[in-house]
């Protein structure tokens, strides 16, 4: 029985630091992710706006967005269920 506790106080403990690594990525992708669509709306600005670069620019930065979307839609259910994502998980 105490083989048993040990093994699962382990397992407690790594998903833990799962979950703390997790929270890690999900934190910096919160800032990334809206600094790269206004940085490609910014270039996409900055040249001619008819051209296929601009375009392609843009259409990256609706891509991020709905990325950016998707990400915090399963953050809000996540949360919505009980869970939660600390730093110090």
């Amino acid at each position: 029985m105490k083989q048993s506790l040990n093994s699962a106080r382990q397992q407690k403990e790594a998903l833990r630091e799962d979950n703390r690594r997790l929270a890690e990525i999900i934190d910096q992708d919160d800032r990334l992710l809206p600094a790269l669509v206004q940085s490609a709306r910014d270039c996409a600005a900055d040249i001619e706006e008819t051209g296929s670069e601009a375009c392609t620019l843009r259409e990256t930065a609706r891509q991020l967005e709905e990325i950016h979307a998707e990400r915090m839609a399963a953050i809000a259910q996540y949360r919505q269920h009980g869970g939660t994502l600390h730093k110090d998980v």
